[in-house]
């Protein structure tokens, strides 16, 4: 349970939100130069980037059953992977067989719509069994255009083996302790309400997620306690924009969001728990200007109060942002970053500073054959803990269609990391190599 000066808390946040507001209508400024006729100001499909594009002969017709189409999907293959175990030296290797099937749902009414989804995928190793998995998941979306007024909704439920650099527990030291990867189980609930008067649109939306790690074993059948690391985390979030012409429009924004350790009584190194809240308030820029960019951009300030008396709270800027640039229409760059608060799953840190950024160049050598490169970096500092983590990934992939039921992709993939304090975890460095083959219809 959280203190009961979260309800204080919430209160001023409400109040912070009304003046976030007040401050977003005050850029509201002269933008009729580039101003044109359009029903909705806050539509941005001008561009539509490589992987998004239509691409006849080559797409998936579906089964029709009834006001729905059915997406039969399976994706199967090989990896090589170097270093299995994400350890610093002598990493093991192993080749992998990889089959993920799918099944979506999508309704093709011509308004309002209804989607869901099943998938799940199979990793069976050569040689090291003890970390063959299935990951499963399955979830929908719906959404109610009424006018003036969009309500969205959807949630996900899954199960899925957790990679072995990933920092859980005790398995965040230098050497795993688990015989087989950790388990978690995940999900996600989300509510948006959208209403839109001529150029202004408000927004609301509440989201839930939630972690549930499954206890792991070492190799002395002794049980390595992964449990206490349960989270699950609510955001409350506000929003105006007003559109300065049609194709831009700028906005303010306030969060409020509750990260809760059920079992936090139990984890060491905190006083009496690592319970916290927090407040975002963010301005920011939405656009699609030209047929050269388009993104959505924002900058604030953040602050996240730990309910422990032996943790301090953390503050600083906040920022988020997704940008496209389309220098022909057979090339998409895109640049994405954020920095907030996450939370931690490492015994004595109840929370991080993240920051993550990201480039991604996509390229439409021909009209079924995609090739796409990526290069994203994020970097963790632990409260309570004297820890940062730099995680580097390079891909390098192809997608070749041969026709609308048989596709082939290829990737390369770096993942590098470097952790550095005197409580740091593991630095290595991990290959892989992937090659599937897609059958759909």
């Amino acid at each position: 349970m959280f203190p009961r000066d979260s309800e204080k808390g919430m209160g001023m946040a409400f109040k912070a939100l009304s003046g976030v507001f007040a401050g977003t209508l005050a850029f509201l400024a002269a933008g009729e130069a580039m101003a044109q006729s359009r029903d909705n100001y806050f539509a941005r499909d001008r561009n539509v980037s490589v992987t998004e594009r239509d691409r006849p002969g080559y797409q998936a017709l579906g089964l029709p059953l009834g006001a729905f189409l059915l997406f039969p999907k399976i994706e199967v293959g090989v990896q090589g992977n170097d270093n299995i175990y994400s350890q610093g030296s002598h990493g093991a290797s192993d080749l992998i067989g990889i089959a993920s099937p799918q099944i979506d749902l999508a309704s093709q009414w011509s308004r309002n719509s209804l989607t869901a989804f099943v998938r799940s995928s199979t990793r069976q190793y050569a040689s090291h069994t003890s970390e063959n998995a299935t990951d499963w998941q399955f979830g929908g979306t719906g959404q109610v255009d009424g006018g003036d007024t969009t309500f969205k909704a959807g949630g996900d439920y899954g199960f899925f083996a957790q990679p072995r650099w990933a920092n859980i527990g005790e398995n965040s030291l230098a050497q795993f302790t688990t015989v087989r990867p950790v388990g978690d189980y995940q999900s996600a609930m989300n509510a948006d309400v959208i209403h839109t008067i001529n150029r202004i649109q408000l927004e609301g939306q509440i989201t839930y997620n939630a972690n549930s790690y499954l206890n792991g074993e070492n190799a002395n059948g002794q049980v390595v306690h992964e449990n206490q690391y349960d989270y699950d985390r609510t955001y409350l979030i506000g929003k105006v924009s007003y559109a300065v012409m049609p194709e831009a429009s700028i906005y303010g924004a306030f969060s409020y969001n509750m990260l809760n350790y059920p079992n936090g009584d139990v984890l060491p190194g905190y006083s009496p728990n690592p319970n916290s809240t927090g407040e975002t308030y963010d301005i920011g820029a939405n656009f699609d200007l030209t047929h050269l960019i388009r993104g959505d951009v924002e900058l604030g300030y953040l602050q996240q109060v730990f309910a422990g008396d032996k943790l301090s709270t953390i503050t600083g800027f906040q920022a988020k942002g997704d940008v496209q640039y389309f220098p022909t229409q057979l090339i998409t760059l895109t640049l994405t970053g954020s920095r907030n608060v996450d939370a931690s799953t490492i015994a004595g840190s109840p929370g991080t500073i993240t920051g993550q950024l990201s480039g991604q160049a996509d390229y439409e050598l021909l009209r079924n054959l995609i090739l796409s490169a990526e290069a994203q970096w994020s970097g963790s500092s632990y409260e309570g803990l004297d820890r940062h983590d730099n995680v580097t990934e390079l891909t390098a992939s192809g997608q070749y269609l041969m026709n609308r039921n048989i596709g082939l992709h290829l990737a390369y993939d770096f993942l590098r990391q470097d952790s550095t304090g005197t409580q740091h975890g593991v630095n290595f460095t991990e290959n892989r190599v992937t090659l599937t083959t897609v059958l759909q219809y």
